[in-house]
């Protein structure tokens, strides 16, 4: 099945579209390139708040859509069966549903103008009754009671719903290998004698509802402190969400004392940086700078492959799709400042993965590790899966209602 998606601000929502383009993609000859995530033909997200009008995104839609097919003719390549569409949590979930409903309109109306039907989904999606999408994909963590009540009594949108426990992923151990046995990667990991525990770092949210301050900084440097003394080695990696002062504290607190400590920001210039918080510009730009020369690039997440653990904070919902998803066992910091009345999904996912054994609080880490044992959490089964039979159900069913006679053949039928 040919899966294509729309480009997001969020290369965490980006990597879980690529993972569902990849699980539809397996079996094919045909790679999976950079043109499967939907853009404006001006390099503008396809998002209605970067438009002036419906009338001027509509539009933008339509180029986007024609070019896309122009080219996959030119190329003799299968027209998609389904756009996984992104849904941005950071703003009121009304709001943002009714902006992605408008998208899944127009791009299905650019296509039907080049003769393709598409259907749609929506990743990661809050509950909402979608006029013009196809599938929802909603996490069990972000069901309410409330939503809960609102799918038992409304079996056709229940029928729209593919719920997972945990959100899809374009990670695997083959691309995990291949990345570690790049020369310099390989070079860089091979300086570790023994497996350690990664220290794998959210961040805040747009809306200040998740916040990762300087006292989870300092907190988990102390828990990284505790580790050793146990004899554990740790490594820590940030990521684009990390904020840039938790990052500089890490950085020379692990040069202190000897801890690895690889940056995944983007440099950039201070400009920048004050505009988007998901780039770099600190206090170690040119040593950054440096240490992506020596190895290759984000070393994540080759280092995955020289993990006994992995430590991720409470805010990233990473765990469900990176180490519990593969076997690596999963631990999580629960101390981040986290409004619950905005993001109630954060402490559920939690809860929900936690009550299942897919991971244990790094607090119970410590003190299983200080007993002596190793720390063990249940391999989580894969979302990719999940939702592409939810996708091959929703394409079934859309070909059995073409092919059922209509009422009007049943009546001649019975003359």
């Amino acid at each position: 099945m040919r899966i294509i998606g729309i480009e997001a601000a969020g290369a965490g929502t980006n990597n879980q579209i690529r993972g569902l383009i990849l699980e539809g993609s397996k079996g094919s000859k045909v790679p999976c390139t950079r043109q499967e995530l939907l853009k404006d033909t001006d390099g503008k997200l396809l998002d209605r708040t970067n438009y002036d009008s419906d009338a001027i995104f509509a539009e933008s839609v339509r180029n986007s859509v024609n070019l896309f097919c122009r080219e996959t003719k030119e190329q003799d390549k299968a027209m998609p069966e389904f756009i996984a569409l992104p849904y941005n949590h950071a703003g009121p979930a009304e709001e943002e549903a009714t902006r992605v409903d408008m998208l899944s309109k127009y791009l299905k109306e650019s296509f039907k103008e080049n003769g393709v039907d598409v259907k749609t989904m929506v990743v990661g999606s809050r509950l909402y009754d979608y006029e013009n999408v196809d599938l929802i994909n909603v996490g069990k963590h972000q069901l309410s009671n409330e939503d809960e009540n609102v799918l038992k009594n409304n079996p056709k949108l229940a029928g729209k719903v593919s719920a997972t426990l945990g959100v899809p992923s374009n990670l695997s151990w083959l691309r995990i290998k291949q990345e570690a046995n790049s020369p310099l990667k390989k070079k860089e990991l091979n300086q570790y004698k023994d497996k350690f525990i990664l220290f794998s770092l959210g961040g805040k949210s747009e809306d200040e509802a998740i916040q990762f301050t300087m006292k989870d900084a300092q907190k988990l440097l102390s828990h990284a402190l505790k580790l050793r003394s146990m004899g554990e080695n740790v490594v820590f990696v940030n990521s684009p969400r990390t904020p840039n002062d938790v990052t500089d504290y890490l950085y020379k607190n692990c040069k202190r004392f000897k801890f690895g400590f690889y940056n995944s920001k983007t440099l950039a210039s201070q400009e920048e940086a004050e505009k988007n918080f998901r780039v770099y510009h600190g206090k170690y730009n040119q040593e950054f700078e440096q240490q992506a020369r020596e190895i290759g690039g984000n070393i994540y997440p080759a280092i995955l492959k020289n993990c006994k653990a992995v430590v991720n904070t409470h805010d990233s919902f990473s765990y469900t799709s990176d180490a519990a998803v593969l076997g690596i066992p999963s631990i999580v910091y629960t101390e981040n400042e986290i409004d619950a009345k905005k993001r109630p999904d954060c402490g559920k996912l939690f809860q929900l993965c936690q009550k299942a054994g897919y991971v244990v609080s790094l607090d119970d880490a410590i003190e299983t590790l200080s007993r002596g044992e190793e720390v063990q959490t249940k391999k989580m089964q894969g979302v990719n899966g999940q939702i592409l039979s939810s996708m091959k159900k929703t394409l079934n069913q859309s070909k059995t209602r073409l092919t059922l006679p209509s009422a009007r053949d049943k009546k001649t039928c019975a003359i």
